[in-house]
């Protein structure tokens, strides 16, 4: 990734984008999350600057997630039959937006168990707007606050994760599933790029569905195509696993992603 980044940084970079944002789409892959998803939604209905519109994918779902999405005031898009989990459920929503937006839109992906801080959306967008090889603005992820030590120390351990990033100039290690504005054209150039297999794996879509960590993979993805992605350091707070066993499949799930993305 620092090689990646070197060339980044070495790009003749314009003061100010070419194409800033101009609409911006919430896009959220929700999955059984009938306990959390209004509170997201309510999230980004506060933001600053507002969002154009808040479009929720309800996939392989047995409880009211749907219905509670769309009193909460989302749009939903039902997706019956999902076997590449939230990666699908993403590129299931990119393919229904993709007559809707236009050249100048950005794409806030966010995790249906996650709230962002209020001015998240205009602070990423301003961070695009400072140059056209900015590909996506991930959000710091702090957790939920947890009455178990297992959950406080993971409290911690975000922490420290945030204190890293700022240390490493607010470059990001990860555009974070939990929340994070990625251009809409960079999407574009990704899906074309899978589907030439040269400069990207061989794919057909926007994310990678083989790919145990969609949102490190789509990191790794931007980065080859020259585009940098910053962490200007907004907050969003996410879930934390309270239990030994839950934490054991999330970590699991996560080391082994990114070494099959490297």
């Amino acid at each position: 990734m620092g090689k990646h980044t070197l060339l980044c940084e070495d790009q003749d970079t314009k003061a100010v984008s070419e194409n800033p944002v101009t609409q911006v789409v919430g896009l959220i892959p929700a999955w059984n999350e009938e306990e959390s998803i209004a509170g997201t939604i309510e999230s980004l209905l506060k933001q600053s600057s507002p969002l154009d519109r808040i479009v929720v994918v309800v996939n392989n779902t047995t409880d009211d997630t749907a219905a509670v999405a769309e009193r909460a005031g989302a749009e939903v898009i039902i997706m019956d039959d999902n076997v590449h989990k939230k990666a699908g459920a993403l590129n299931y929503g990119l393919d229904a937006l993709e007559k809707y937006l236009d050249e100048s839109a950005a794409i806030l992906v966010m995790d249906a168990d996650t709230r962002v801080d209020p001015v998240f959306v205009k602070v990423a967008v301003d961070t695009i707007g400072q140059s056209d090889f900015i590909g996506g603005v991930s959000s710091i992820f702090v957790g939920r606050q947890s009455d178990s030590i297992l959950g406080r120390m993971q409290e911690m351990e975000y922490y420290r994760y945030r204190r890293e990033i700022h240390r490493r100039g607010d470059r990001a290690f990860v555009l974070s599933g939990t929340a994070s504005l990625i251009r809409w054209s960079a999407l574009r150039r990704i899906k074309r790029e899978r589907n030439r297999g040269k400069l990207l794996p061989k794919g057909s879509s926007y994310y990678d569905v083989v790919s145990l960590t969609e949102d490190n993979e789509l990191t790794l993805a931007l980065l080859t195509l020259g585009y940098q992605c910053p962490a200007p350091g907004v907050v969003s707070v996410t879930d934390v696993m309270d239990d030994v066993k839950s934490l054991y499949h999330q970590r699991k799930r996560w080391y082994l992603g990114a070494i099959d993305n490297l």
